[in-house]
């Protein structure tokens, strides 16, 4: 059983770094495959947008499935045996891409990737969030979240270019290297033993439902669900969006803009909530990500597309943010585990499902008029944020109380 060492209000330690050099190699497979799958796959396998967007979907359909059992049992298991299962699996599941020869044997890779991703991404999370002193969960957890950032700007600009110059083998390749690299790295990780699992009477007296999911995360991650359809619909057709406007390079700059924009404002976002609140936060940046949405739509030149990723960056990353950090702050240790769990697998069945419904509306209607309506929909967390969340003065005081304010 093994739970990272900590030192009190540190927040660079080596385990931390370690984690997040991995977390950067975990979500660079992830932003590789994830933005040149629709375009792949209506290419090779000559399909519809719908069924792109399944094959884009199905992957965090794994990931869904398997964080259930990830966060349940990842004390059982210990974090450090773990993170290795689904680092090594992403890493043997993405070697399979060279082989499969239908649509039907490439979602079912998808899939088994997705659930190694899901294993690994959740336990990742949780080691870390353990480290972090709660005083700076805001800070901690905002500098940790920039090793996702940085894939979110060099995956689909790496992965397009060598699509377009070399070939899709050469993306499945790094798709292949990137997790195992990440699994030498994991090997380094010295972890001190962890809080116990309950027992099973323990486990009884929580009850089934409370065994998979945490309560205390639920307000946040119905909005994290909203805001993560938007975002699946971006990272699921923005290539072929921008192919078909003509500006296959701009489309692909967006992802760059989306990264900048979160890692210029990731500090100063990150301290605001420490000292202000989530409040604060994830208001603007609701109001930024929906107009980002309407620039996607509205677009009629690649500059366009850029400033929408811009302000994608700006306000998605203040929700991403003061989200994460609200996580570690209402969540004792015992629980992180599944206390991230519930909160990823919002992100992921948003993920999953956005690309799905953008595919569906954009069959309809067309790509345009698709972000138009995502626009709409990311326009409706404002009125949900308030109702479940942020009207709760209690929680809203936590927020603030344990920050040191």
């Amino acid at each position: 059983m093994d739970q990272p060492s900590i030192s009190k209000d540190r927040i660079f330690t080596k385990e931390y770094i370690l984690v997040t050099g991995i977390y950067f190699l975990i979500s660079l497979n992830f932003m590789a495959l994830l933005t040149t799958t629709s375009y792949y796959v209506l290419d090779v396998y000559n399909v519809s947008n719908s069924a792109a967007g399944l094959a884009t979907g199905i992957f965090v359909i794994g990931s869904v499935v398997s964080r259930l059992f990830a966060g349940r049992y990842a004390l059982a298991v210990g974090y450090k045996r773990m993170l290795l299962i689904g680092i090594a699996g992403m890493a043997i599941a993405s070697a399979f891409y060279f082989i499969a020869d239908s649509f039907a044997s490439f979602c079912v890779v998808r899939l088994v990737n997705g659930l190694a991703f899901g294993i690994a991404t959740n336990t990742g999370f949780t080691i870390v969030s353990s480290i972090i002193p709660k005083s700076r969960s805001g800070e901690g957890m905002g500098y940790f979240s920039l090793s996702s950032i940085v894939a979110v700007a060099v995956g689909p600009l790496l992965a397009v270019r060598l699509m377009q110059e070399i070939g899709m083998d050469s993306v499945f390749m790094l798709a292949t290297l990137a997790p195992a690299v990440g699994a030498v790295l994991a090997i380094f990780l010295k972890l001190k033993p962890q809080p116990p699992m309950e027992s099973g009477n323990d486990a009884k007296k929580i009850g089934l439902l409370d065994q998979f999911f945490e309560r205390k995360i639920l307000p946040i991650a119905a909005l994290c669900f909203v805001m993560y359809i938007g975002n699946g619909s971006i990272t699921g057709f923005m290539a072929v969006h921008g192919e078909r406007l003509g500006y296959v390079n701009e489309a692909s700059m967006v992802f760059l803009a989306t990264a900048i924009c979160i890692i210029a404002t990731r500090p100063f976002v990150s301290r605001l909530f420490d000292r202000k609140g989530a409040n604060i936060v994830i208001y603007p940046g609701i109001v930024i990500f929906t107009i980002s949405m309407f620039f996607y739509g509205f677009s009629t030149q690649g500059w366009m597309l850029i400033l929408g990723g811009a302000l994608t960056g700006i306000g998605l990353g203040a929700i991403q943010a003061g989200t994460m950090a609200l996580v570690v702050k209402l969540v004792t240790k015992e629980r992180l585990p599944v206390g991230n769990s519930t909160y990823f697998l919002s992100l992921d069945t948003a993920m999953a499902v956005g690309p799905i419904i953008a595919g569906s509306i954009s069959s309809g209607i067309g790509l345009s008029s698709m972000y138009i309506v995502m626009g709409i929909i990311m326009a409706c967390g404002i009125p949900l944020y308030y109702t479940v969340f942020a009207r709760n003065t209690r929680v809203s005081q936590f927020s603030k109380t344990k920050s040191g304010t």
